[in-house]
């Protein structure tokens, strides 16, 4: 007899043991809950992060092509015609006699870098057009031996935190023919 309530015991154990209660469902169910928020959080922040880079390099890129451009031409000018009062566009005679302009011209309230009528920015890259901070020249009586170009741009495509303004500084030096 006594055998067989030890038999009964176990089964009754083993039978008692096979489920989860309900207080230890909720809690492991309530773990995954944090855990899945806080990963979910993570994976936020990175893609944010992420679309915040590529903004930046897009930005760059457009800033970067124009200041090339405009450091190949302005380099090898024979003259530049432009005045600290006029410091929005750059006029100038390249090498073989062309006069062409570089300018910071405004559309509604975009603003982009243009060499004479072609744009050199992209539509989805807006170019701060200052008076005072887009060009700013260093002139020496008669033609400039040099001249220092700022160029600051923001992303359009980009909103809040993952906006970025980017800046690029040049001083391109005037060949003397």
């Amino acid at each position: 007899m006594k055998m067989l309530d030890e038999k009964r015991n176990i089964g009754y154990s083993r039978h008692r043991r096979a489920g989860f209660s309900l207080t230890e469902t909720l809690i492991v169910i309530a773990i995954f809950s944090v855990l899945s928020v806080i990963a979910t959080q993570i994976l936020a922040t990175s893609l944010k992060g992420s679309r915040k880079s590529q903004s930046i390099v897009n930005v760059r890129e457009n800033l970067e092509y124009a200041m090339i451009v405009m450091e190949r031409n302005l380099h090898s000018a024979k003259r530049i015609d432009s005045t600290l009062s006029d410091s929005d566009m750059i006029t100038y005679t390249g090498q073989y006699g062309d006069t062409s302009t570089f300018s910071c011209l405004t559309l509604g309230v975009v603003g982009y870098i243009a060499s004479g009528s072609a744009r050199l920015t992209s539509d989805k890259v807006d170019v701060e057009c200052s008076l005072v901070t887009v060009f700013s020249f260093s002139f020496l009586p008669g033609n400039p031996s040099s001249i220092n170009i700022i160029l600051r741009g923001s992303d359009l495509t980009s909103t809040g935190a993952e906006s970025e303004t980017v800046e690029i500084r040049s001083k391109v030096v005037l060949r003397s023919y």
